[in-house]
C-alpha cells in the first residue's frame, strides 16, 4: 500500500511560504507522512535540499490549463493524498476541485484579525495568540492536540557547495567573518525605518569596524558600497549568506523568516505589525524590538503612508539597534 501523502499548498508570499516548512518537517518526521509542496516557481528553491519533502510542485502562470494538468499529475502520482490548503484562494480551490481528493484548510482568522484591528487589540480570540506556523498546523490538527510552537518553527537546508560559493563571494568583496547581515527592506514603506535611520545605523557599524552586508530586493539601495548586495543574490544565495552571518538585523519581512529558519541570532524591528498577526519569530536567539504606541496596530499587512510620522519605528533609535548588534556580535 502506498504511503499516505500530504500536499501543502501555499503560493505566496515569501514569508508565508517559508513558514510552511515547519509543518512539512513535523508531518514527515513525527507523523511519518510523505510531504509534497505546491507553490509558485519563484519560491520553490526554498525547499531545495529539504530531506522532509518528497517533491516540490510549481505553478508558473497559474491559469486553468496549467492547474488542470498539474492536478492530473497529482492525482495519478499520489493516490493516497490529503490536501492541506494553506492559502485559500481561487487557484487552491481549483486544485482541490480538479484533484477530487480529501482536503482541509487553515483558518485565516480574517474576521477575528479585523475585529482586533478595529478594537486596537481589545478583541482577541484564543487562536490569535497562535503563531502562523501553528495556524497552519490547525489545518491538520485540532486545537487540543496542536504541536507546540517550537516544533513548527521553519527550517531550511543548504548544500555544502552553496556555502562554499557564498564564502568565495564574501572573500572577493573582502568581507571578513564574522559579519552582520542586514535586510532593511519591506513590502510596505511603513514596515521599515526611514532611510536615514538605516544610514545612521550602518555608519555606527563602520565606526566600530563591524563587517556587514546588505541583502534584499529593492528599487533603491541604501548605501553605495561593496557591502551592498541589494538585488545581487537569488533566493538560494541569500540563504547561504544568511547562514554564514553571525547576526541578522531585519525588518518584518520574508528574509526575517529565512534567518529564523536558519537558526541565526536575529534582531528584528516591528512597527505597525502586531503579535496577533502571528508573524513574530520566537526562540532564545530572537530579539524583537517594538514600541508601544496608541496607533498600533494600524493595518493588517502594512500601508503606503502613515499619519503619525511612523512613530512606531522612529522611536526605535539606530544607536539602540547598534548596541544590541554589537553585544550579540561579540558574544
Amino acid at each position: 500500500m502506498s504511503k499516505e501523502t500530504i500536499l501543502l499548498i501555499r503560493f505566496s508570499s515569501l514569508g508565508d511560504v517559508a513558514l510552511t516548512s515547519g509543518l512539512a518537517r513535523y508531518l514527515a518526521e513525527e507523523e511519518k507522512k510523505q510531504v509534497v509542496i505546491l507553490t509558485k516557481k519563484i519560491f520553490a528553491p526554498l525547499f531545495k535540499e529539504n530531506p522532509f519533502i518528497q517533491e516540490v510542485l510549481e505553478i508558473k502562470k497559474g491559469n486553468v490549463k496549467e492547474l488542470l494538468q498539474l492536478s492530473k499529475h497529482i492525482r495519478k502520482k499520489y493516490p493516497h493524498l490529503t490536501i492541506l490548503d494553506l492559502h485559500q484562494n481561487l487557484r487552491s480551490f481549483l486544485i482541490k476541485l480538479f484533484t477530487r481528493k480529501p482536503h482541509k484548510s487553515y483558518a485565516k482568522l480574517s474576521v477575528a484579525r479585523r475585529l482586533y484591528l478595529l478594537s486596537k487589540g481589545k478583541f482577541k480570540t484564543p487562536k490569535l495568540k497562535l503563531s502562523v506556523p501553528q495556524r497552519y498546523g490547525l489545518a491538520y490538527y485540532s486545537l487540543d492536540n496542536l504541536p507546540p510552537a517550537r516544533a513548527l518553527r521553519p527550517q531550511f537546508f543548504l548544500h555544502p557547495e552553496e556555502i562554499e560559493e557564498a564564502k568565495k563571494l564574501l572573500t572577493s568583496l573582502n568581507i571578513p567573518s564574522p559579519f552582520v547581515a542586514i535586510h532593511p527592506y519591506a513590502s510596505y514603506p511603513t514596515k521599515t525605518w526611514p532611510g536615514d535611520y538605516w544610514q545612521k545605523y550602518i555608519a555606527l557599524l563602520e565606526q566600530a569596524n563591524i563587517p556587514f552586508i546588505i541583502l534584499g530586493r529593492s528599487a533603491y539601495s541604501l548605501v553605495n558600497t561593496k557591502n551592498d548586495l541589494t538585488n545581487k543574490s537569488n533566493l538560494r544565495q541569500t540563504l547561504a549568506l544568511l547562514k554564514l552571518a553571525k547576526v541578522v538585523v531585519s525588518t518584518d519581512s520574508g528574509p526575517l523568516h529565512l534567518a529564523w529558519g536558519l537558526d541565526k541570532h536575529i534582531i528584528t524591528l516591528f512597527g505597525p505589525s502586531d503579535s496577533a498577526w502571528g508573524f513574530f519569530p520566537y526562540g532564545n536567539k530572537v530579539t524583537l524590538i517594538q514600541e508601544a504606541v496608541s496607533c498600533r496596530p494600524c493595518s493588517l499587512h502594512g500601508s503606503i503612508s502613515c499619519a503619525y510620522n511612523l512613530q512606531c519605528l522612529t522611536k526605535i533609535k539606530p544607536k539602540k539597534i547598534y548596541q544590541l548588534t554589537k553585544d550579540t556580535f561579540f558574544l
